[in-house]
């Protein structure tokens, strides 16, 4: 099975492991903190994110066209799990950033008319 992805997918995956690649030094305090299983599951996490850059995605700017993949299927489907999960992660932190803006929206809009309807009884 051959694998493709485009230039704009590729871009929008370099972006967030990149971003994701920000969390490394998780690996060194787990260490510290003798927490063997986190830094088993950490490591494997950027292990399968780094592979996933280094054998298909390339690094900095990325090609416009069409890119084969060829990361072995555990760790691209791992890697992709990953970020997955982290664009989950993130579209729920946005709806509810979200929620927050409009609840402030409508309390500012309940403001302001309160504000003119006391203003328009002051000039009657």
């Amino acid at each position: 099975m051959s694998l493709t992805i485009t230039g704009a997918e590729r871009d929008a995956l370099y972006e967030r492991i990149v971003m994701r690649l920000n969390g490394i030094d998780g690996v060194y305090r787990a260490i510290e903190e003798e927490d063997w299983a986190a830094a088993q599951e950490l490591g494997r996490e950027f292990s399968d994110l780094l592979r996933f850059v280094c054998e298909d995605l390339g690094w900095g700017e990325g090609a416009k066209e069409t890119i084969p993949l060829s990361t072995p299927p555990d760790v691209l489907s791992h890697a992709v799990e990953v970020v997955s999960g982290l664009a989950r992660a993130d579209g729920a932190h946005f709806e509810a950033e979200k929620r927050d803006v409009e609840a402030q929206e409508n309390e500012a809009r309940y403001l302001q008319q309160t504000c003119e309807r006391l203003l328009e009884k002051l000039e009657h």
